[in-house]
């Protein structure tokens, strides 16, 4: 039975999460955190403690989400719940289970009881725009440390020494052990002892929080006390009402968490992170059409990551027509804005508006020609137009930008050749397009299809090649 990997990021880093997915697909069973983790009938934290305790192994992409003032300094830093779930997850299985990965190029400032772990890193800015490519090595990386330590065996921890568990786990995450462990006398402890030797505000603040959390967790009445107390004293930092907004959210607190998210919009003049908070706690609550409401109440029209949020609520709920409306205006604001142009172009290949794909996808190309995957989908605009020499051509740009290893484009070429009755041809790339993902559907369903294809050709060549045989026979010169 292979391992389980869970692997979490912000909504920005999913294409670095699926890539690693990808490169270690046959490695392990994995799971990206947007694939069915969080179930709608238990809380966030219920979901990741179940994750958490099925994996063997987790992976954390840290991007540059977010820009924290530090010291008088703006920084580029890794949004908060991506650095609570590692946290967790090395608290769970030890520091040697759990691995993050960052751009090798990255400014990004980590939190000061990470600076001694090692991170995994990725080219985010190669030429040919292969994600999957760029995260090759790391994956190898963590692929051999999968190799070496196998699954985790259940009762891993306490066959170890006291002072082998402290080597392996981080001082700085031991209290989460303890606190999912239900010791929360301990786990406020250590985390006193971790506010004495830290000198950031925001850390300080943020384990100030979790020890009343540990409050909450023994007495809720106390607990609630001890963060309102919290609240009322850092509720001009947006980071500590968040993470406030979200404990409180975790345990179905859902009207206290909605009232402080509320307040925090007005306070931090209608900040998008918190809106994106708010319209999680809303959907849960309320329904999807409510959670719809919030974010038209925050100028779609003109707001490119709220209406980004929006048409992706519609895309989910089946409504593709309304998600367009939803991108379409904001697409009229900010024309040249890749990410709006990128989700409108999807969005009309959905609804087999080809033509506007097409020329979607002809710009992106033009502005960013070394990005394969823009290739790719012209050529998924062009196939319903019959404009199979610009689809062919696009698809083989794609296959050289990718350097052959992308097993969709490998798949699609073989589709185009399928079509066009080259069948040998076609075979030879869906088998490359099954070798690179063996777990393609697609690639499956369209190898049969052409082999069945070529099969049919093979009985039809038998039955003209027997007609011309008796058109010789039976020629008579006269």
């Amino acid at each position: 039975m292979k391992p389980r990997i869970f692997i979490g990021s912000s909504v920005e880093g999913l294409n670095v999460a699926y890539s690693i997915q990808q490169n270690l697909s046959f490695d392990a069973e994995i799971t990206v955190w947007d694939q069915g983790v969080f179930e709608l009938s238990k809380t966030t934290l219920e979901s990741l403690i179940d994750k958490l305790n099925s994996s063997d192994f987790g992976i954390f992409v840290f991007s540059e989400d977010d820009i924290t003032t530090i010291r008088e300094e703006n920084k580029n830093t890794v949004r908060d719940n991506v650095l609570f779930e590692f946290g967790l997850f090395i608290g769970k299985l030890s520091r040697e289970r759990v691995y993050f990965v960052i751009p090798s190029e990255s400014e990004l400032h980590l939190p000061t009881d990470l600076l001694g772990i090692t991170p995994g890193k990725y080219e985010s800015n190669r030429e040919d725009g292969s994600m999957q490519a760029a995260t090759g090595p790391v994956a190898n990386q963590i692929r051999q440390q999968i190799k070496k330590l196998g699954k985790r065996i259940e009762n891993e921890e306490s066959a170890k020494s006291p002072d082998e568990k402290k080597d392996i786990d981080s001082i700085e995450f031991e209290w989460v052990n303890d606190f999912f462990d239900k010791k929360y006398n301990v786990a406020r402890k250590k985390l006193k002892g971790i506010i004495k030797k830290e000198k950031d505000i925001d850390k300080i603040i943020e384990k100030e929080i979790w020890i009343a959390y540990c409050d909450f967790r023994e007495n809720e009445i106390l607990g609630e006390k001890a963060l309102n107390d919290l609240l009322s004293k850092y509720g001009k930092k947006k980071h500590a009402v968040k993470i406030i907004a979200e404990i409180f959210s975790w345990e179905d607190y859902f009207d206290k968490a909605i009232e402080i998210l509320k307040q925090g919009l007005i306070d931090f003049d209608n900040d998008t992170e918190l809106v994106s908070v708010l319209t999680d706690c809303i959907k849960k609550t309320e329904g999807v059409d409510k959670a719809m409401e919030l974010l038209n109440e925050h100028n779609p029209n003109d707001n490119i990551e709220v209406a980004l949020k929006l048409s992706s609520l519609y895309e989910d709920e089946g409504s593709i027509s309304e998600a367009r409306k939803v991108i379409h205006k904001i697409y009229m604001r900010y024309p040249n804005n890749e990410n709006i142009k990128y989700k409108y172009a999807r969005i009309a290949i959905d609804l087999e508006e080809n033509e506007i794909a097409l020329y979607l996808f002809k710009s992106l190309t033009v502005e960013h020609p070394n990005k394969y995957d823009y290739w790719g989908y012209l050529s998924n605009s062009a196939i319903p137009l019959d404009f199979y020499d610009l689809a062919f051509k696009a698809l083989r740009k794609a296959e050289e930008l990718s350097k052959s290893k992308e097993s969709w484009i490998k798949s699609n070429i073989g589709n185009i050749l399928n079509n066009k009755g080259l069948y040998t041809e076609a075979v030879k790339y869906l088998e490359k397009g099954i070798e690179l993902n063996k777990s393609s559907e697609y690639a499956h369903n369209r190898l049969s299809s052409t082999i069945k294809n070529q099969e049919e050709e093979i009985k039809k060549v038998e039955i003209k090649r027997k007609e011309g045989l008796q058109k010789i026979r039976n020629f008579e010169i006269e």
